[in-house]
């Protein structure tokens, strides 16, 4: 029994270090784009995003999460725009991850991209009906709206 969670320990340890990796490689190739706008940002994440539309919700939420730590409002757009083009970890988002990837918004900027990502939530651009979700459908912009009101009032 030690031995299976060993395995089941490494096998998310390798998860982790593979999100890394995978974020890293996200992080190179949008600091070397001779041009910085959406168009050409867009072409990068799409790229990943056919690498990551392989991998499983948890993969892609943690390479998002990666991208989210780095603080950059470039990097922010992209981790959004991963989640919401892999249905699987869109449908997989439960409230505390709509909470933990609000963290550190810190423009309208950053709150207008948080909140499309809600937004596909809601709107059904994923399998999110009822289907074991902590949180129903008129919950979801509850959650944009606490943190967009806690943005607020740390700007203040």
């Amino acid at each position: 029994m030690g031995c299976a969670i060993t395995m089941a320990q490494s096998g998310t340890s390798d998860s982790i270090e593979s999100a890394a990796r995978l974020a890293g490689e996200i992080v190179a190739r949008i600091r070397t784009l001779s041009s910085f706008n959406t168009k050409s940002i867009r072409t990068v994440r799409r790229e990943f995003s056919k690498r990551l539309n392989q991998s499983g919700a948890r993969h892609s939420l943690q390479v998002a999460q990666r991208l989210l730590d780095d603080r950059s409002s470039d990097l922010r757009f992209v981790a959004y725009e991963l989640i919401r083009h892999h249905r699987a970890a869109l449908a997989s988002l439960r409230e505390k991850d709509l909470e933990r990837f609000g963290r550190g918004l810190d423009s309208w900027s950053a709150v207008d991209m948080f909140a499309a990502t809600c937004r596909a939530c809601m709107e059904g651009e994923s399998n999110l009906k009822h289907r074991g979700s902590s949180m129903g459908t008129f919950e979801r912009p509850l959650v944009a709206t606490r943190c967009a009101r806690q943005h607020r009032a740390a700007q203040q």
